[in-house]
């Protein structure tokens, strides 16, 4: 036993890279979950004001709110994944017929934006996404074969009368064996320790890490505006809510008997008395800037995301300027759409002994306007009978999907 708690002592050292990625990791999770983890975003990106009491500080994180820029700009652009045509000819794996190749492609989509890096492992059901952030640590062994090592960690309630548990599971796959190692700590402290390890015949290490280019990175790109965003939000917030009149009360005191109470002052007077009742309301003018300024860095971020100025132009923006951007967005997705494909590629190349399977598609998507897809069709028409039928039908699903999408 002691031997096994060293080796999962051991399994618990990170990467380097990954303590350098963490960080960025861990500030990407609280914007894309801001909602439900709004108090650690508030205490993480809203300080406290020079002089300002715990008390204080503590009454303005409670008004924080949160809007959820990043998450929901990286979605508008990995969601049009969906609208793609992705086509996988892999003989030889029955599972690859029923696997869902749409979601799959959405999810390494996501991956790619969020975090820069695709980590799946292979198993006899089809690949499986694991969110990077849980892979803790990997390399090769001497003889040049790589290993990997997953940390995750919870809580589990053994039945409906017990206390919750907190658990750790560190998985170690390579070329040979996947090795589960399975921390449970009691209510007391006590931890109980499992091992498990069985040979996953394969041949080869079952696990694809891939890191995208930065372009396609976007998340990290738009972290700064992001929390940019998040800070003066709530300044504006801020005074918006303290939008009232405001009541001044100075005490007056007249120069008679309380000569005291009052300033001697080189003015030619004797005495400057002090004293009035005055109301004021707070200007609004610091509120409209601040909105205005949360309007830009939005707009801001939807350009670093590539998304451009689709659908933000208004009425006023040209013809010519509104298919720029259209066309600008269809290459983004293309771009996207080709890397996705090239992965599952790569993920594929894994299961196959031979160069028999092929991945095509997501070159094309329904944010392409209905005049490319006719134009395109009126130049296929009089070669149709040495294009397979196949790929005509799809191409005038394409134009019909435009038609009434």
């Amino acid at each position: 036993m002691s031997t096994q708690i060293e080796e999962r002592d051991y399994l618990r050292r990170t990467h380097p890279e990954y303590d350098q990625k963490s960080p960025i990791w861990s500030s990407i999770n609280l914007l894309f979950n801001g909602a439900e983890r709004l108090s650690n975003l508030a205490a993480t990106y809203i300080t406290s004001r020079l002089g300002e009491t715990p008390e204080q500080y503590s009454h303005r994180l409670g008004l924080v709110t949160y809007s959820p820029i990043l998450p929901d700009t990286v979605r508008d652009l990995t969601k049009k994944i969906k609208s793609g045509i992705l086509s996988v000819n892999f003989p030889g794996q029955k599972w690859s017929l029923d696997f869902n190749w749409v979601t799959f492609s959405q999810d390494l989509a996501n991956d790619i934006a969020t975090y820069g890096r695709v980590v799946a492992v292979l198993s006899d059901t089809g690949p499986t996404l694991i969110n990077p952030t849980q892979l803790t640590n990997y390399g090769k062994y001497r003889d040049g074969s790589p290993w990997y090592v997953f940390k995750e960690s919870g809580y589990v309630s053994p039945g409906p009368f017990d206390d919750a548990l907190e658990f750790e599971t560190i998985t170690l796959i390579d070329s040979q064996n996947i090795s589960k190692y399975l921390t449970i700590k009691g209510a007391k402290g006590a931890e109980t320790l499992t091992v498990e390890s069985e040979l996953h015949g394969y041949g080869f290490c079952p696990v694809v890490m891939l890191d995208s280019p930065p372009e396609m990175y976007v998340a990290l790109s738009a972290l700064p505006k992001a929390i940019q965003h998040f800070r003066i939000e709530n300044v504006v917030n801020e005074a918006a809510y303290l939008l009232y009149i405001q009541r001044t009360l100075e005490k007056s005191r007249q120069p008679d008997d309380d000569l005291d109470d009052t300033f001697s002052v080189q003015t030619g007077n004797e005495h400057l008395i002090l004293g009035n009742m005055t109301f004021s309301e707070a200007s609004g003018t610091s509120v409209t800037t601040g909105i205005e300024l949360l309007k830009q860095i939005q707009a801001d971020i939807k350009s670093i995301i590539s998304l451009g100025s689709m659908g933000g132009g208004g009425l006023a923006t040209s013809g010519v300027a509104r298919r720029y951007d259209y066309h600008d967005y269809s290459l983004t997705i293309s771009d996207l759409g080709n890397y996705v494909k090239d992965v599952v590629t790569s993920i594929l190349s894994l299961y196959s002994t031979s160069d028999s399977f092929e991945v095509l598609g997501l070159d094309v998507f329904q944010v392409d306007n209905l005049e490319y897809f006719v134009a395109v069709l009126d130049t296929l028409s009089p070669h149709s009978d040495k294009i397979e039928p196949g790929a005509m039908q799809a191409w005038i699903d394409k134009i019909e999907s435009c038609l009434y999408r």
